[in-house]
Formats: structure tokens, sequence, C-alpha cells
């Protein structure tokens, strides 16, 4: 579908619709291709020569450039007239609205670099080749076409008003920049009609007669290319200064300019309708209506190139800066949120607009952002940020404001701070102090959270050591993990992990272990970890270490034979004794006796 439009009048508010370029959120009211139905947004120029971007769902607008230095040097004072705009090149072109034959200016202005220029200083010259009347260029219309790259101006009653030459419409080509004319300009058609606003589409020139003097206006719909009056022929309505323009459904947007309101006039299906739907009051704050006289013009479509972000991440230190070590927060939604009343905080009613989500380094990123105020939400319910809390908040927990000014501009401030404040602790006993070589023992670990925090994904490991093998580990409370979760291996390795322990919580693991040391004594250490982001108080209970004497045992035996029953008086006997140690531990200084005996006198003693 083509759209261009054509408008006139002479004070205070031009519309041009903002948009055009395919988003990565919905951007609901301030979008070319919004889902639901939203209408996108529209920008304004007004009697000050400021230029606004007004959201035709809430109302709602924000100033985002400013330029009135061009139009005071037509006439001090000056407001805008003839409002177009350049996607293509991020250009508005407009004139002074200062009705007068020596106005012969077009302005342009690029809404990305805030710098401006002169488009064609006086129309009149046979490079352009304009005729203008008593009222010059500052009471017309201007529309840009994509299509043929080209600045469309109405030019009214350059031969005095009230015959067929009442109003003319012209074409100039530009270069490829936008920033001149490429060739003379080419009269489009003669309009009778002192009319107030034109939009083209489909074949058909829709136009809306201008009133000022409350009368009803008149909807006409003309062939493009015949000039014909086509069905359903006229359409009255009551209105004063209605202009109109195309949203990006294929409807049109009319602003009524004495009540500043907005509203949907249906042009496709059935223009009998007239004007369908509620009215919008265009305001600042989405309460207190914004105060217009008359809106003069419309235009299509420009470029929404701003971005809003930008780092989740763990603040160690709670200072609510990303310091070195504090490292970034993976795959958290954050919601970008429509600020319709600019306080800071996500209202009912106030959309969600979309959804990015964090980078490994934590960094989130929307793009082609329209301006406006909003504020970013990370989503804390589910996800990596659950368990943690936002350091520094301020006034709102849980949200950021951001604000673009102007096309182009970036909010790259909205950061988010987290961590789990709590005080885990730890402690290991088997509730002696000596264990025998070669025995058993069981210890009890008991992990606790003395909050103020619940910790989720506490991580409880203890080591294997010499002298001691794990024979058993069993978990008991209801914060314990699944079955299955807590083994000698997980223990030894990667660690046993407490889905969750609340302030006030706490689990116990119960290890069973063989002791295999022999003598000096085993020390056994556990210790629990916070997840990352978590800050301990106290990080000194969060490790604790069993010790103890081991028990030397030894299996001491001896055997004595002289390998015979009886034996020779007066003869002799070889006797061979075995002394035998069984353990586990070493008999080291063992000592064994043969005392004398009547009847046996020992002659002799070797060992081997």
């Amino acid at each position: 579908m083509r759209i261009t439009s054509i408008k006139k009048k002479t004070t205070a508010l031009l519309f041009a619709f903002l948009g055009c370029t395919t988003l990565q959120t919905a951007l609901a009211q301030a979008v070319c291709t919004p889902t639901g139905g939203g209408p996108g947004a529209i920008l304004a120029g007004t009697s000050s020569s400021t230029v606004l971007s007004v959201d035709t769902t809430t109302g709602k607008y924000i100033q985002i450039a400013d330029v009135s230095a061009q139009t005071s040097t037509i006439a001090a004072g000056s407001g805008m007239n003839s409002f177009a705009n350049n996607p293509n090149n991020s250009l508005i072109y407009f004139t002074s609205n200062n009705a007068a034959a020596a106005n012969k200016t077009i302005f342009y202005y690029n809404l990305v670099t805030g710098v401006g220029g002169t488009l064609i200083a006086d129309v009149t010259l046979a490079a352009t080749g304009i005729t203008l009347g008593t009222r010059g260029v500052g009471s017309g219309s201007g529309f840009y076409d994509i299509a043929s790259n080209s600045y469309f101006i109405g030019i009214e009653r350059p031969n005095g008003g009230g015959t067929a030459t009442n109003s003319t419409v012209y074409r100039i080509p530009l270069n490829a920049a936008g920033t001149a004319s490429s060739g003379p300009a080419v009269t489009i058609f003669n309009d009778t009609l002192d009319w107030g606003d034109i939009v083209v589409t489909g074949g058909f020139v829709h136009s809306f007669s201008n009133s000022s003097t409350g009368s009803p206006l008149a909807y006409r719909r003309y062939n493009s290319t015949t000039g014909v009056l086509d069905a359903p022929g006229s359409v009255t309505f009551i209105g004063v200064n209605y202009q109109a323009a195309f949203d990006s459904l294929g409807n049109v947007k009319v602003v009524n300019t004495p009540a500043s309101t907005i509203q949907t006039f249906n042009v496709v299906g059935s223009p009998a309708a007239g004007l369908t739907g509620s009215s919008v009051n265009i305001t600042s704050d989405g309460a207190a209506i914004l105060t217009l006289n008359t809106i003069n013009d419309t235009a299509s479509c420009t470029p929404a190139v701003s971005t809003i972000g930008d780092t989740l991440f763990y603040d160690l230190n709670a200072n609510g800066t990303q310091d070195a070590g504090d490292n970034g927060i993976a795959g958290v939604t954050v919601e970008l949120i429509n600020d319709i009343n600019n306080n800071g905080i996500a209202d009912a009613g106030e959309a969600v607009l979309g959804t990015a989500t964090t980078d490994p380094s934590g960094k989130y990123l929307f793009t082609k952002i329209l301006p406006g105020r909003y504020v970013v939400r990370p989503v804390t319910a589910t996800g990596p940020l659950v368990g943690l809390t936002q350091t520094n908040p301020g006034a709102n927990a849980g949200l950021k404001p951001a604000t673009i000014a102007a096309v182009g501009a970036s909010d790259l401030t909205a950061d988010f701070g987290y961590r789990v404040n709590a005080n885990l602790g730890i402690t290991k006993t088997n509730g002696v102090t000596t264990v025998n070589a070669g025995g058993t023992t069981s210890y009890t670990i008991v992990v606790s959270n003395a909050g103020p925090d619940t910790v989720l994904n506490a991580v409880v490991t203890d080591p294997a050591v010499a002298g001691l093998s794990k024979t058993s580990a069993t978990c008991t409370g209801a914060q314990c993990p699944a079955a299955g979760l807590v083994t000698t291996a997980l223990l030894e390795g990667a660690g046993v992990v407490i889905p969750s322990l609340a302030s006030g919580q706490s689990v116990t693991i119960t290890v069973g272990a063989n002791v295999t040391a022999t003598s000096g004594s085993v020390a056994n250490t556990a210790t629990v970890t916070g997840p990352p982001g978590h800050n301990d108080p106290i990080p000194g209970n969060n490790t604790v270490t069993d010790t103890d004497t081991v028990q030397p045992i030894a299996n001491l035996s001896i055997t004595k034979t002289d390998g015979a029953a009886s034996v020779n008086a007066g003869g002799t006997s070889t006797y061979t004794i075995v002394v035998s140690n069984a353990g586990p531990s070493s008999a080291d200084g063992a000592i064994f006796t043969d005392p004398a005996v009547s009847g046996l006198s020992v002659s002799s003693v070797t060992c081997g």
C-alpha cells in the first residue's frame, strides 16, 4: 500500500506518523507494525517550532526536537508548517507558518544528528518554479513520498483564492541525501476546496475540507488519476480543523485540533460511518489535556533507531556498581514497559512493550525504540534471579526508568545489581575424639541458614581424605535434595546441592566411614558454598573440620612347639616360637618372653 498525505492550515501543530520499520518488540503504541491492533505514534510540530512524539493510543507526548532557530529566520516566534518526514534519511521537512509573500523557504532537520539546513531557499526561482500568492509557503501542506523520493507541498491561493487554482499541490524531486532538490517542481493538481487535509492511498485522494467557523466538515474521495469524485461521494461530520494521517493498519487517524483529541476515520471500509471508536486526549502526563490551536499537517514514518539497556550483575559488595569480579547474570528475562504517566512505576494498564534476555555477560538491549519514557523490569519470579536481592534498589525496587529524549538517542543506564545476603553455617562431628584403627565411625553434618535471605542451591562438599573411606551418605530434613542426589561420590566431587534453605532452616547429612588409618590422626573437612552473588556476613563458619586421634589396633599372636610329644631324659630339644601381628596397626616394640622352667635349660636363642 502506498501511503502519502497532504494537508494545510496555518498555526500551531503538525503531525507525522512514526515507525515504519519492523521493530524487535511490540512497542505497543509506538510502532509501524504493532501487535494487538495498536495504531502507532505520530510526530507533532508546534507553534513554537518544537517537535513532539505522540502516542496515539494514550495521547502521551514527549518533545524530541526544537527547530525554532530555523523558522525564526523567516519571522521571529513563527511556528512550523508543511510538515513531512523522510524516513530514509531521518529528515523532517517544514516551512515557517508565517503567511506572507516573502516566505519562500523550505527547511530540513535531521532528527538523529540534530543538524538542520535549507532545502530550497526560494521556491519561486526557475530551479524550482513554484508560484506563490500572498501567503507564500506559510499556509500550506507537505508530505514525503518514499517511492519517488519527493517532497510534496501544497500552496494555498497562489492566484489570490476563489478560483480554480485556489490551492495547488507540487512535487519536488530530491537528491539521494534528501537535503536538496534534484529538479524543478511538477504540478500535481489544483483544488477549489479550502481543504484542511488529504491522504492518498490505494488510487484515491481522501480529502478533508477545512472549516474555521464550526460548520460541518466534508470528507470526499477522488480518483487519484482522473480526479473524478468516487463513491460514496461526500460525507459530512461536525468538527473544526480536523487533520488526518494513516496509521500502520490502513486506517485514517484524525486530530480534532481545538479539542486536542485523536480519533479514527474509516475511509477504507465504510467512510459514511465517519469517526469511529473513542477519542484520545493529547497529554503530557497521561492526565492533563495539551492546549493546542490548529494542527496543520501529517506525514508518514520516522525511523526508530534508539536503544535501551544495559546489564544485570552479581553485586558482591552491594555498592550498586559493577566492579571487577562482579560477573553478569545470564538468561534473565527483562521487560520494557510504556510509562504512560512518567512516574517511573509499572502501573496497571501500562503495557509490556517487549522482552529481552540477558546474554552470558549479563547484558540486554532493546533496539529500535521510539522517543518516550519507559520502565525496565527484570523478571524475578522465575529464572536466575529467584532468591537474589537487588542492591541499591532506590525508591522503586525492581524497576529502572529509561528515557529516549530524541530520535537516535540511547539510554544505557538501566543496570541492576543482585546478591543473596545470608549467613550460611556448617558443623560436623562424630561425637568422639579418638577412633580405632580399622574401625568405623559416623559423622553428622548440619547445614543451616541464619538468614536473612533464602539461599537457593547451596553446595555441600566433603572431600576424600587419607585414613577414611566413606561408605554411606543420607540426608534428613524437608529441604533435602531428591533421592539419589546425596551420595558419597557427590560429596567428594561436585557437591550435594541443597535446593532451598530459608532463614532458620537446616538439613542434616549423615556420613558413614571406615577408618583406614592405622595411627596418628584423621582430619575430615566439610564446606558449604552459596550460589553466585551470595554474600555471607560471617564466612568463617562456612567450613568445619573434625579431627580424631587414631588408636592403633594390633592383633598379636604367638605359637611355640618342639614338634614332638615326648623328649628323652638328658637329651636335647629345639623349640620354634612364632610371633605374629594380624594388624591393622603395627606393633613395633612388642615384647615376648619365655621364662625359665624346671627341667629345661636353654642353651641357645636365634631369631630369623
